[in-house]
């Protein structure tokens, strides 16, 4: 496999009239307004092209292909025939797996699963009961939309033909388009329509089938990536693509990276119910290229879980497609940490060369008819906005074999890459964001990509396999009607690994469908998410509260002081903040509406919440100050009475009960305000410092000529490079017209950073100090801009004019004006302390 440690672009040539990309470096890129263009052929060689392959190539690779199908155990207790009825086989193998069984304690279930003959067996009777339990109902419904919408174009095709009997010149073209457009879409139909989308299907319709299914279904490698690698959804459907996928290689089953590929392809587009072809196209796409040697070496190495991400990400989607990703992989090849910042080899531009807008229709459309057009191409030539640029820079990395994928965050869209065995976000602005594949159905959180690490990886291996056993018993109980049994192994499988998400939902579903007014059970299952999961991954036990465990008690009819009960036993464990920063205020909010209605919709339940939640969370730096922005959140809009309310609330829960003097009060706000300067949490941080007493709001700052536009940075973030000798508190009142103050150890350059509330085309800075002679502290400041904050978008905008030791320091930006979201003053001349009493950004709001 190549290493990805060199980047190669080719350049475009086009007619009359050029231009340069601004935003990529290391590129550079042409495009012409009269003549088509064509990308040019990457000029690498690959290890082994495909086409160059003769017969004695294809005899030796015959000759590589093990006499037994690769596998730690092949079964053969049931033949292909089975699964043509798998309801029979379901209840067949629920019989064996329970003779085989001695009991559901630790001790027999590990003796039960040191055998590969019993693991195999029990993976089976998964694969079937999930067969089962796909709906026939739905599947009718797939057909029948798929028939509808073949009958509506096939009648919208004979309206074109009859246009283009009348049709003359240019509009001839633009019609026999269309018609060729629709052509290929009702082809692509009437293919999805025919595919197979249950094992009975794909056994009848699938040459070859009967024995893939024989093979992969008595292969307990193989059958542990189908069933507990993540999401196993509709495994009929699953099946019938693997099977068709190796209908043009016999030898698939022999073959295991080629088998692995053909697997992930499978069963991801199983689970997004995408379209059958471009499932071929996808795994071949991977195969022939990681038989060419073309993929990353890093493809050879990852967890099953994560080939599933690569070569399941985003099949209906145009950078997904086959053209987009071959040129990807001929013209994109980095060193793995680099693809997080691969985006910018593209142009940010929201307007194309002919003036259109990247929000309207003809943004691409000049480009559509140039050689090669597909989505990386056009993202590269014509530019984009986060959108597209993150889009190219997630796929360049899975074109290349590296675990990637887009995230959408609030009003953007950023990516996530593996590289150097972490998650590392790029092009992202905010912790808020939106997973576009999942490892489990309907969770899209950051942290979800970091559980599954530690699930799938060698460390938790066993833990795993136990978990996922008494997952299966669970069902199987459930299934036989025994609940007991069937609660005692769900509870198993969760204690013995809480980062088992799929065995918290299966054991939140058997509840649900078996014990829904069970109020006992539940509460059981609540105290086993707080103590085995919240301290590990408190995001993902939120979801897990807010999708299953919630309802689940809601609709048992627990009564309120057991709803605060259990929310207690959450805030209670919850520890630190997990991967990032989390959506805490979403719990807050279903723990609210949760508790009002067991409350009997009463007026103070919220209130109540809030002042237990923060008397709980106090003590715990990332989360009292999120609380106390939401409960902040809650009173703005109240009445006076209703406001005083929930400051005597907060009172009472940062004290946790007891009398609090505003001395003490406001120290408490001031580590609170820390956190939230830690956690780079603006909103919190303004929530808090509106909270403090009158005394740190009646500072004496001398006067200052402030420059045009607005005060920017009033309602901003502070936060500096280190602090000593420091009042946190005082620190809100640094970018209010009141004044405040912060102050640094003893360091080289130290500095202060002001997150302002949106972006600004700044006009000047005016940094104020009341500290008389120790204003020698404050020289040789200079003044940076960045839109990010991050720590290579730094850049320079200019020095306070010498000496810059006065207590008013002015700096000029009116002729520059730079574009920025974040100001930061470093203070030179040697190690020493640095401390200002204000600091004042002004500039006119950016598009």
């Amino acid at each position: 496999m190549k290493s990805g440690t060199f980047f190669t672009l080719v350049l475009l040539a086009f007619g009359a009239g050029v231009f340069a990309y601004d935003n990529a470096p290391e590129v550079s890129s042409f495009f012409g307004t009269s003549a088509k263009g064509k990308v040019a052929k990457s000029t690498k060689t690959p290890g082994k092209a495909k086409a160059d392959k003769n017969e004695a190539a294809e005899a030796r690779q015959a000759a590589d292909i093990p006499a037994t199908i690769p596998g730690s155990y092949i079964g053969n207790n049931i033949t292909a025939k089975s699964w043509a009825d798998t309801p029979a086989l379901e209840a067949q193998l629920a019989k064996d797996i329970l003779a085989a069984l001695k009991g559901t304690d630790r001790q027999s279930v590990q003796a039960f699963i040191a055998e590969p003959a019993n693991r195999l067996m029990l993976l089976q009777w998964h694969l079937a009961a999930t067969e089962n339990a796909t709906s026939e109902a739905d599947r009718r419904k797939t057909r029948e939309s798929l028939s509808q919408d073949i009958e509506k174009r096939k009648a919208n095709l004979a309206g074109l033909r009859e246009k283009l009997a009348k049709a003359e010149g240019q509009g001839r073209v633009s019609v026999e388009k269309r018609i060729e457009a629709e052509t290929k879409a009702i082809a692509t139909a009437e293919a999805e329509l025919a595919s197979p989308r249950s094992m009975r299907e794909a056994l009848s319709s699938t040459p070859g089938a009967a024995k893939l299914l024989q093979q992969v279904t008595n292969n307990l490698d193989w059958m542990e990536q189908i069933v507990n690698s993540g999401e196993c959804v509709n495994p009929g459907r699953a099946m019938g693509i693997l099977a068709s996928i190796a209908k043009d290689d016999k030898k698939l089953a022999y073959k295991k990276m080629q088998r692995e590929i053909a697997t992930a392809t499978a069963v991801e587009w199983a689970k997004s119910g995408w379209n059958f072809e471009k499932a071929l196209i996808r795994a071949n796409f991977y195969i022939n290229n990681w038989e060419d040697e073309r993929l990353h070496t890093e493809f050879d190495t990852i967890p099953f879980w994560m080939r599933r991400m690569i070569c399941g990400s985003k099949g209906d989607n145009a950078y997904g497609e086959v053209e987009s990703l071959q040129w990807q992989l001929d013209n994109v090849n980095l060193p793995t940490e680099r693809y997080a910042g691969c985006c910018w080899q593209c142009a940010y531009r929201t307007i194309n060369l002919y003036g259109d807008s990247i929000h309207g229709p003809m943004y691409y459309n000049p480009y559509a008819e140039v050689d090669g057009y597909n989505a990386a191409t056009r993202t590269y030539e014509v530019g984009g906005v986060c959108g597209a640029l993150s889009h190219f820079g997630a796929f360049a990395a899975i074109a290349n074999g590296i675990p990637a994928m887009t995230a959408g965050e609030p009003g953007h869209c950023a990516y996530i890459v593996f590289s150097n065995n972490k998650w590392q976000p790029g092009y992202s602005l905010s912790w808020k964001r939106g997973l576009h594949w999942q490892v489990w159905k309907g969770i899209y959180k950051f942290a979800s990509l970091h559980m599954a690490t530690e699930l799938f990886s060698a460390e938790q291996k066993e833990a795993t396999r136990l978990s996922n056993a008494y997952r299966s018993l669970g069902r199987l109980y459930a299934t036989a009607g025994d609940k007991q049994k069937a609660t005692a192994c769900f509870a198993a499988a969760v204690q013995e690994q809480p980062r088992n998400y799929s065995a918290w939902v299966a054991y939140a579903d058997f509840l649900r469908e078996q014990m829904p007014k069970d109020a006992a059970a539940w509460k059981q299952l609540n105290t086993a998410a707080c103590a085995g999961l919240v301290p590990l991954y408190p995001e993902m036990a939120a979801e897990l509260m807010k999708s299953h465990v919630y309802p689940g008690m809601a609709a048992a009819g627990m009564p309120a002081a057991e709803v605060m009960e259990a929310f207690s036993a959450l805030w209670t464990a919850v520890q630190g903040m997990g991967p990032d920063r989390w959506d805490i205020e979403a719990l807050c909010g279903a723990q609210a509406d949760m508790l009002k209605k067991a409350a009997g919709n009463a007026d103070n339940s919220n209130l109540a919440l809030y002042g237990h939640v923060l008397g709980l969370c106090a003590g715990k730096a990332a989360y009292a100050p999120v609380i106390l922005s939401w409960g902040n959140g809650m009173a703005s809009g109240m009445k006076p009475e209703m406001q005083q309310k929930f400051l005597r609330a907060t009172l009472t829960g940062l004290s946790k009960g007891g009398e609090m003097d505003a001395a003490a009060r406001d120290k408490m706000l001031g580590q609170a305000l820390a956190g939230a300067a830690r956690m780079r949490d603006r909103s919190s941080f303004q929530a808090i410092g509106r909270m403090l007493s009158e005394g740190y709001k009646k500072n004496r700052l001398p006067k200052w000529e402030p420059f045009p536009g607005k005060l920017a940075s009033q309602g901003g973030l502070l936060y500096a490079s280190s602090s000593a000798h420091d009042d946190p508190a005082a620190h809100w009142g640094v970018l209010e017209p009141t004044g405040g103050r912060f102050h640094t150890g003893s360091e080289e350059n130290p500095w202060v950073v002001v997150e302002m509330p949106r972006t600004v085309f700044v006009t000047g800075v005016v940094a104020v100090s009341t500290a008389g002679h120790n204003n020698r502290r404050i020289r040789d400041m200079k003044v940076q801009y960045s839109e990010s904050g991050k720590d290579d978008d730094w850049h320079d905008a200019g020095a306070f004019p010498a000496p810059s030791t006065r207590e008013v320091n002015r700096l000029d930006l009116r002729d520059s004006k730079p574009r920025a979201r974040y100001i930061r003053i470093i203070r030179g001349g040697g190690k020493d302390v640095f401390h200002l009493n204000g600091i004042f950004v002004y500039g006119e709001q950016a598009a």
